[in-house]
């Protein structure tokens, strides 16, 4: 199991563009569990890193949701 450090994560947050980090952690996506890779993307939401709509976006990438609008 790998495990992501939240901490990393905001800094790359700070140093990237939004594009690139939703691009970084879809890549990484098939290296953590479902469990995971939720409590991150809500950490991150939570922590005003990302805004409601990226963490849907990641969440219904993660979960291969289907975008019906």
């Amino acid at each position: 199991m790998i495990y992501i450090n939240v901490h990393s994560v905001k800094k790359l947050c700070q140093k990237m563009n939004t594009t690139f980090v939703i691009y970084a952690l879809n890549v990484v996506t098939t290296l953590i569990d479902l469990k995971a890779m939720s409590k991150l993307v809500w950490q991150l939401y939570n922590d005003n890193m990302i805004s409601m709509e990226i963490a849907n976006m990641l969440l219904d990438q993660h979960y291969n949701r289907v975008n019906k609008s």
